[in-house]
């Protein structure tokens, strides 16, 4: 048996801490990112263009 998900509205997607948490998470994930290149000298980095556009 499957549970529902829950919509945008149920778990509080649009409310101003939702959003703040979303932007908050992508924010980390880019600065993680780029430090990763950095602290492992990567000779090719890794794009950080989103390609789903």
């Amino acid at each position: 048996m499957s549970v529902p998900a829950a919509t945008i509205e149920q778990h509080g997607g649009r409310t101003p801490a939702g959003v703040f948490a979303r932007t908050g998470q992508r924010l980390l994930a880019l600065a993680a990112g780029i430090w990763h290149d950095r602290a492992t000298g990567a000779a090719v980095k890794r794009s950080l263009i989103a390609y789903d556009r």
